[in-house]
């Protein structure tokens, strides 16, 4: 045999008995979780008990997180330079030259977040709600 040959079937070999050694995925759209046994340092999938309790801390960390984001977003520094409604941005608005000049109020200002799911679609919210694509009510 040549010696690309034994390359190739050797590779082959090694590739088959890495895939072997691997956790094999449940049920089509079921979610698979793995994590290291402490007494062998091998993957292996979790438990029911253990996926629940992981929920359960991914569930209470997630609470916490938003709360955080909420608290810190109230007492935002730069959030407080802005008018609370439009009609306080009115009252503060500059004229000069012809031209009006105000802050926009926190009503008329909004945040786009966008996230990708683990088949890599983006899902776009803005102010936390989905945004849907919408066809233009006309077209140039």
């Amino acid at each position: 045999m040549k010696a690309t040959t034994l390359i190739v079937l050797g590779g082959l070999l090694f590739a088959g008995t890495s895939l072997a050694a691997e956790p094999q995925p449940q049920a089509a759209g079921a979610s698979l979780k793995i994590g290291i046994d402490p007494v062998t340092g091998q993957r292996r999938a979790l438990t029911s008990e253990e996926s629940a309790a992981l929920d359960a801390q991914q569930a209470q960390t997630g609470n916490n997180l938003q709360a955080k984001a909420k608290s810190a977003k109230a007492s935002s520094t730069m959030l407080s330079r802005f008018p609370a409604t439009d009609a306080e941005a009115m009252a503060g608005a500059v004229k000069a030259n012809g031209v009006i000049a105000m802050k926009p109020s926190l009503e008329s200002i909004s945040s786009i977040t966008v996230t990708r799911d683990s088949q890599g679609k983006l899902t776009f919210s803005e102010n936390g709600e989905a945004m849907t694509q919408k066809q233009e009510a006309a077209s140039e």
